[in-house]
């Protein structure tokens, strides 16, 4: 286990990027997953989460996911979060 919660950058779920490591996150269905291998713990991913649950993270203005995002950025959160929803 991490002896301490690893500085997420959530603003990288727009991307499809993941929060820990700024690997790219894979489509695993209801998922996403990072490519790359845990720090500690090789047969688990880096991180992963539904796909539901990033979207709202990206709507929701009280998220950290929000507070690094440009204005561009912001308005291109329907957009990224109608594809992340047709994807599921």
């Amino acid at each position: 286990m991490f002896t301490e919660k690893p500085h997420r950058k959530w603003q990288n779920l727009l991307y499809k990027k993941c929060p820990n490591c700024d690997g790219d996150l894979v489509d695993n269905g209801h998922y996403f997953t990072c490519k790359n291998p845990h720090p500690l713990e090789a047969h688990r991913s880096c991180f992963f989460i539904k796909k539901e649950t990033a979207a709202a993270y990206l709507v929701n203005p009280n998220h950290p996911a929000h507070f690094c995002l440009t204005a561009d950025e912001k308005e291109q959160i329907t957009k990224v979060v109608n594809t992340m929803s047709s994807e599921v």
